[in-house]
């Protein structure tokens, strides 16, 4: 890959991968919870620091596989995510939005809780992370990208959460997600990216 397909790679991936925050976000947000911005960093270090290890850990496992089944397996894993982020998408209960909003309550995420929810949000990205690293992503560009992209989704899921009193567009950001990993496996498979 040449620097802007390792770039553009990485962008796609981290926002792929980060999406899902842009949810918590608003769901933050709409119960009128206060994410300070310490909060955020400790879950964006965790999503840049899960993507540093998983992309290394990828990376390692490429070693062992021939050239020619390494590329296509990380593609595959990419595009194997992304079916299993749509499927989630499309089975999961919407009650969970509508106990978010029911909230009326001031309340600030805590430090502690900014660790739980980071980690929680990392987990699902350790599996993109080793396909990523199966398919020669560069890991400072990915992590860099994840950590920002982190940031972006949080405060910004939070920021519109504030702004429109209305439900998390998770279903759609769900798909979306699943989607671009999807395309991204796709572009790696044929080479393009």
């Amino acid at each position: 890959m040449n620097l802007l397909e390792s770039v553009l790679s990485s962008i796609v991936l981290s926002l792929s991968t980060n999406l899902d925050n842009l949810t918590v976000g608003m769901s933050y947000g709409l119960r009128n919870w206060i994410i300070p911005t310490s909060a955020n960093f400790v879950i964006a270090i965790l999503s840049g620091l899960s993507t540093w290890i998983s992309i290394h850990l990828g990376d390692q496992i490429r070693h062992y596989l021939p050239n020619s089944l390494a590329g296509y397996l990380g593609s595959l894993i990419l595009i194997v995510i992304g079916i299993l982020s749509i499927w989630q998408t499309l089975i999961s209960d919407s009650s969970e939005t509508e106990e978010f909003t029911s909230q009326n309550s001031i309340n600030r995420l805590s430090l502690r809780t900014a660790i739980l929810l980071g980690l929680g949000l990392t987990i699902t990205n350790l599996g993109t992370g080793v396909g990523a690293g199966i398919a020669e992503f560069n890991v400072g560009l990915t992590s860099f990208f994840s950590f920002g992209s982190s940031l972006l989704t949080i405060g910004g899921g939070y920021w519109f959460g504030k702004q429109f009193n209305q439900k998390p567009l998770g279903i759609e950001l769900g798909l979306i997600a699943g989607l671009l990993l999807i395309i991204l496996g796709g572009f790696n498979l044929s080479g393009e990216f």
